[in-house]
């Protein structure tokens, strides 16, 4: 609500209309009773804005951990490292209502992961582990032996 209040103003008094009280959560049970759960926090099912509110709450995440990497990148290319962009290794988050996708410099994967869990944690976000996939390598070959040739073998073991 916070990131509502500061970005989204025309949308706090529908959004706290809509979220006055918990919602409710009917379910039926295996016997065939329907019991109700208070949904204390996320969206409630089925509101229209529950997408839009994801949304905001992703970005609210993302957005200054992109700020971060991008000072990485280019402290990076300060220091002469251009990276595999030329531009220091530059990341690209893109976000689609609540699922992300992340384009990063593998130098700063186990940043965004624990910068992503230290933000993101505390809202309620976190990764699907079922659903996540970290891919290294374009050609089918392990990205590990040239991890360990340009950056040490530190960074190949956090990868």
């Amino acid at each position: 609500r916070s990131a509502i209040d500061r970005e989204f103003p025309e949308l706090s008094s529908f959004t706290n209309l809509l979220y006055a009280l918990d919602g409710e959560v009917w379910l039926k049970m295996q016997d065939g009773l329907w019991s109700c759960i208070i949904a204390e926090e996320g969206t409630n099912q089925g509101c229209p804005l529950s997408g839009t509110l994801a949304a905001i709450a992703l970005h609210a995440v993302l957005r200054p951990i992109s700020r971060l990497l991008d000072q990485r990148a280019a402290q990076r290319l300060a220091q002469g490292d251009p990276g595999d962009d030329g531009f220091g290794g530059r990341s690209n988050l893109l976000a689609y209502v609540d699922d992300n996708n992340v384009v990063i410099y593998l130098a700063d994967a186990l940043f965004f992961l624990q910068e992503f869990y230290r933000r993101g944690a505390p809202k309620g976000m976190h990764l699907n582990a079922c659903k996540t996939r970290i891919m290294t390598s374009t050609n089918g070959e392990s990205a590990l032996p040239a991890i360990t040739h340009r950056y040490g073998p530190a960074l190949a073991a956090e990868i």
